[in-house]
C-alpha cells in the first residue's frame, strides 16, 4: 500500500529539483489540479485502474506537483527537504485515516469511497479554476 505514496514523494522531489533547475512543464496548474481529481476517482471507484496505471499516475502527479511548488525558481535545499517530509507526512496521515476507517467499518470501503468523492469534487473545482 505504500508504493504509490512513496513514488509520489520521490517524483515530487525530482520535480522540485527539476523546477529549481529551470524546467518548465506545460499546463502545470491545470494538470496538478486534475491529479487531485484523478486521485479522488481512483479512491472512489474500486479497481478504477491497474496497479501499474496507479503507479504511473502517482509518478506523473508527483512530478507536476514538484515543479508547481518551485514555480521554476531556485529554492533552498531546506525547502526541498521540508516539502518532501511534509508530503510524506500528509500521505502517512491519509493512509492512517484510511486504515482507521476500514477497521472501524469492518473492512467496508464506504468511507473511503466517500472520501474519494470529496477529493474528486475538490479536484474538479480546482481544475475548473486553474
Amino acid at each position: 500500500p505504500w508504493a504509490a505514496p512513496a513514488l509520489f514523494v520521490a517524483a515530487l522531489t525530482a520535480g522540485a529539483l527539476l523546477g529549481t533547475a529551470g524546467l518548465a512543464l506545460p499546463w502545470v496548474e491545470p494538470l496538478t489540479a486534475a491529479s487531485v481529481l484523478a486521485l479522488g476517482l481512483v479512491l472512489a471507484v474500486p479497481r478504477a485502474c491497474s496497479a501499474g496505471a496507479g503507479l504511473a499516475l502517482a509518478a506523473a502527479a508527483g512530478l507536476w506537483h514538484g515543479v508547481a511548488h518551485t514555480g521554476g525558481e531556485a529554492v533552498p535545499l531546506s525547502f526541498l527537504g521540508g516539502l518532501a517530509l511534509t508530503t510524506a507526512g500528509l500521505h502517512g496521515a491519509g493512509m492512517a485515516l484510511a486504515r482507521h476507517l476500514a477497521a472501524r467499518d469492518g473492512g467496508n470501503p464506504a468511507a473511503l469511497h466517500w472520501l474519494g468523492i470529496l477529493a474528486a469534487g475538490t479536484g474538479a473545482a480546482l481544475t475548473a479554476t486553474a
